[in-house]
């Protein structure tokens, strides 16, 4: 735990001034975070299978630039991503399988295309405070299910999944999430900018079905380790594991509320 306290208490300070700086730092960032995250999942898939490596950081680079910079551009170039890892199986016949290739281009798919999210939120018209509302949902719904799970969780929510996991917990995280919402966006509106206040009872909303999300991401994360047999998927960010370990709700929470933000703001 002390180990874990001490990495957050690092990290927290780059990651408040890469997201409110925005533009370039925060692209790159994105840019590095997810290859990184490509590495460790395809790290993690070897275990089992034989992922392309090579075609997978490429698709990896190639959609995460084609998003940022040139999104008229994905639809071409996620079909050359997969056809190129196709063409490699072809080409490295027998060494590679259509399992191989499966998996890569699940492992590219999983990390390319999630990622942008965070990007694509604070992109957006009050794209600094939106995007705050990821973390919240995703972290915040972490810590507060911890700590209830901790003090009062009773009941298992998947045993055979995550047996540290409660009932009780999930529902002290939505919880937790949704106030701390609230709070922020009351926060910020009263000291920032009044127009967030229009939103107050609108943002709960969003992070307590966000914060649903978040948790299925991370048990989806956890599945995807117990499949493979490996206890996290990295170790860059002792206490965590790796970038996955520690972002695998934030994957899931990102997308969705962008997708809801698109809708009604």
């Amino acid at each position: 735990m002390f180990t874990r306290i001490i990495t957050a208490l690092i990290c927290i300070p780059f990651l408040l001034y890469i997201i409110i700086k925005g533009g370039l730092i925060l692209e790159l960032s994105i840019i590095l975070i997810a290859m990184i995250g490509s590495r460790e999942i395809y790290r993690a898939f070897d275990k089992e299978y034989k992922p392309l490596k090579i075609p997978g950081y490429i698709s990896v680079l190639s959609i995460l630039i084609s998003i940022i910079y040139r999104p008229d551009l994905l639809g071409p170039i996620t079909g050359l991503t997969v056809i190129g890892t196709l063409i490699t199986m072809v080409l490295r016949y027998p060494k590679y399988s259509i399992i191989d290739v499966s998996v890569t281009v699940f492992g590219t798919f999983y990390i390319a295309f999630l990622f942008p999210f965070i990007y694509l939120i604070r992109d957006m018209s009050m794209g600094g405070f939106l995007v705050w509302l990821i973390f919240i949902s995703a972290w915040g719904t972490d810590t507060f299910a911890y700590f209830t799970g901790t003090f009062i969780g009773k009941n298992k929510l998947v045993p055979k999944l995550s047996p540290n996991k409660t009932i009780e917990g999930a529902i002290g995280g939505i919880v937790g999430a949704a106030l701390l919402s609230f709070v922020y966006t009351w926060a910020y509106g009263t000291y920032y900018n009044a127009q967030v206040l229009d939103y107050i009872l609108v943002i709960p909303v969003i992070t307590l079905l966000a914060s649903v999300i978040a948790q299925i991401g991370d048990l989806t994360a956890s599945a995807i380790k117990r499949f493979l047999k490996v206890k996290d998927f990295g170790y860059i960010l002792p206490g965590h594991g790796g970038i996955i370990d520690r972002f695998d709700s934030v994957l899931f929470t990102a997308p969705f509320i962008y997708f809801i933000l698109y809708l009604l703001i």
